[in-house]
């Protein structure tokens, strides 16, 4: 204990007895341990010669007592503190001849306190960390093929814009340097990740396929989800979007959820997969727990005017549906809370906002397994409602189970791409959202040229109406 304390206690004694308790003696307890060593004793001179000095009515015997007092804590202090007393004194003595009144002790803990404050502001003013974003979210590279990203912390203005290391979550598949360089060394799936202080950071889905001609290796495929990526990859080689904005609508699976990750702020997903492969901006309708059926707890339709506008719609739904089995009957066209009426209902919803907009409806893959959901209904039931409905609407079909697009996997090839029986993984994201984007591209290109080909054959048989129309005048003309 320093000796300003020795002798606070002291004071608080002596006041006991006399009855009084001099305030300054009491802040120089409770106030932070800054340099008042001061303080404590001058206030101890006036407080303690005027209070004994009114007891006794003599200023001698004030002087008298304060000094047997002093002599009496310094000895009991240099008796168990030794050199700090010793110090302690010195500086006391030293404050003593050089700081005579008592507001300038005052004043000096009041600058104290107003550099305490100082630092306290300054610490609440500290512009904290909200993200770090990459100008890369999805990078799928061949085999010894080299990127980069860049990541940036934001606000621009935080007390700490470094990024300070990125990490591999698998070495073997692809590694990355302190400057964000990636090397893709092996078929797979890796998440690179960027940290900033305050362990704040964002990730990066780098897939890995095989060095060589990809058709070539495409066609090698036994299974029909790796030869359709690896066809998508090269088909969408060099080709952009033609759409500038595009709304995906749908479930958790459309969302990105995953069984067992730890992500929250950003979760790698197929409609930003999609975004990736054709550079451009995509809108994630996804809403976990949704479903077609009306009577759900989500349902779809509630929030279609919630999205934002788009020139082209993709909708992937029916997971939830199926799992309220026989609660969400299938109906028909005219028997309302059904499925297949409510799911009318969507569609029309959808293209009454978005008249003039491509709109795609995804067939999804059969889930893998979700053990005492499959004796309601045959889920090929769902889908089957699913594609009649679209092609009442004339929407674009993409039909992900036609061509065994992540459906009946074997469980060693599901594990690769997915995270539960319906939940995809990264990889199974990645593949999801580059098969989508070329099944979209294609569709959309000859569609057009299907429209292309029809208008040009209605000129050809007006042109052909006009040439019949002329010769038969020319020949009437002949006649007469």
């Amino acid at each position: 204990m320093k000796i300003k304390n020795i002798l606070g206690l002291g004071v608080i004694a002596y006041c006991i007895v006399l009855g009084s308790f001099p305030a300054t003696a009491y802040a120089a307890q409770v106030l932070p341990d800054i340099d008042s060593s001061s303080d404590i004793s001058e206030a101890d001179d006036s407080n303690d010669n005027t209070s004994l000095a009114e007891e006794t009515g003599d200023s001698e015997n004030s002087d008298n007592y304060e000094s047997s007092e002093n002599n009496e804590s310094i000895e009991d202090n240099e008796a168990s503190e030794n050199n700090e007393a010793s110090d302690t004194i010195e500086s006391s003595d030293s404050n003593e001849s050089s700081d005579t009144d008592e507001s300038t002790d005052l004043n000096s803990y009041s600058d104290n306190s107003k550099t305490l404050d100082i630092l306290t502001s300054s610490e609440e003013e500290k512009v904290a960390i909200e993200s770090v974003e990459l100008d890369e979210r999805i990078l799928i590279l061949q085999q010894g093929q080299e990127a980069q990203i860049t990541a940036t912390v934001y606000p621009e203005d935080a007390y700490d814009t470094n990024i300070y290391y990125y990490t591999s979550s698998d070495e073997s598949v692809a590694i990355v340097d302190e400057s964000g360089n990636i090397t893709a060394l092996s078929t797979g799936c890796v998440t690179i990740t960027a940290y900033a202080a305050d362990d704040v950071s964002r990730e990066c889905i780098v897939t890995v396929y095989p060095d060589g001609d990809l058709d070539e290796i495409a066609e090698s495929q036994d299974n029909w989800t790796f030869k359709m990526f690896y066809k998508a990859v090269s088909n969408l080689n060099g080709k952009s979007s033609p759409w500038e904005k595009v709304l995906f609508i749908g479930d958790s699976v459309t969302q990105g959820i995953q069984s067992g990750s730890s992500k929250s702020e950003w979760i790698p997903n197929y409609p930003i997969t999609f975004g990736s492969v054709l550079d451009t901006e995509v809108e994630n309708g996804g809403i976990g727990g949704s479903a077609v059926w009306s009577r759900s707890d989500l349902p779809l339709i509630n929030y279609v005017d919630d999205y934002g506008d788009a020139d082209a719609v993709f909708i992937m739904a029916g997971y939830n549906d199926w799992f309220y089995g026989t609660q969400c009957p299938m109906g028909d066209l005219e028997t309302e809370n059904t499925f297949t009426y409510d799911l009318n209902a969507l569609y029309s919803k959808i293209e009454e906002k978005y008249d003039g907009a491509d709109i795609f409806v995804i067939l999804p893959p059969t889930p893998h397994s979700h053990s005492g959901y499959e004796e309601y209904y045959d889920f090929s039931w769902i889908r089957g409602i699913e594609r009649e409905v679209a092609e009442l609407h004339d929407f674009y079909l993409i039909n992900l189970p036609a061509e065994d697009i992540l459906n009946g996997l074997e469980d060693d090839t599901y594990e690769t791409f997915f995270s539960d029986g319906v939940h995809l993984n990264d990889y199974g994201y990645t593949v999801l959202g580059t098969i989508v984007a070329d099944k979209a591209i294609t569709i959309k290109n000859e569609s057009d040229e299907e429209y292309t080909e029809y208008e040009n054959n209605d000129e050809n048989i007006e042109n052909s109406s006009e040439s019949v129309d002329n010769n038969e005048e020319s020949d009437s003309s002949s006649n007469s």
